[in-house]
């Protein structure tokens, strides 16, 4: 569901603050942070979405959001994401679809405030 159509049943009263909030930190990353491309091989290869990756860490209030945003997208890739969440969550069967923007939010919070 889109942030609008979110922000309108909150407006409405059909959902709390709190409910939207929640729904908007559920939202995927797949397709806001994470572009899918198909390589000639009929594979599926992601790349950042370096303008939705900077406003991310824009809104987290980060003194260098340049910074922190070049050195996310140029020494991982979301597949390195992908396999830190596996990791961190220990579940191998996580998938890229799996990924919401608030696990990505979080792991910027402990890479960046320790």
């Amino acid at each position: 569901m889109k942030k609008e159509q979110l922000r309108m049943q909150m407006l409405a009263g059909i959902i709390t603050e709190g409910q939207y909030v929640a729904k908007l930190n559920e939202e995927q990353a797949l397709g806001t942070l994470f572009i899918p491309e198909e390589e000639e091989d009929g594979m599926i290869e992601y790349y950042w979405n370096d303008d939705k990756v900077m406003d991310i860490i824009r809104n987290m209030r980060y003194d260098n959001p340049e910074e922190i945003t070049k050195e996310v997208t140029t020494i991982s890739s979301p597949d390195d994401f992908l396999k830190m969440m596996r990791n961190k969550m220990g579940d191998q069967d996580l998938d890229i679809t799996d990924l919401t923007l608030d696990m990505f939010r979080q792991s910027i919070k402990d890479e960046f405030e320790k």
